[in-house]
């Protein structure tokens, strides 16, 4: 299915769907957390295996993930979930403010289709 998502990506109009549908997930809080975790699991992703434009897309959104950096949830248990989404989020920034780092990956994920 994410492979079928980064194909979808060459072409323009359904990338902007994509995109818009996982920034929109990730806007969710608390209880929904894995929303916004699998929604960034999507974009690193993308990333690495969409096209270009997606990956400007991407970058030129990553002010939205600046949000997460402080996301917060504790589950019923009293296990702090919003640990998990404010670590993606940071690994996720990273990344996204690193060209050659974006670069390696994508090379990386060319070689290993």
């Amino acid at each position: 299915a994410l492979a079928e998502l980064a194909e979808i990506t060459s072409r323009y109009d359904e990338c902007q769907e994509i995109l818009t549908v996982v920034f929109r997930r990730m806007e969710d809080e608390g209880k929904d957390w894995r929303h916004v975790y699998k929604g960034m699991a999507v974009l690193e992703f993308l990333v690495a295996h969409g096209s270009q434009q997606a990956v400007r897309d991407i970058q030129s959104q990553a002010h939205s993930l600046r949000r997460l950096d402080h996301f917060a949830y504790t589950d019923s248990a009293g296990k702090d979930q919003g640990l998990n989404v404010r670590h993606k989020s940071a690994s996720l920034q990273k990344l996204l403010a690193d060209s050659t780092a974006i670069e390696a990956l994508r090379e990386k994920a060319r070689v290993n289709r």
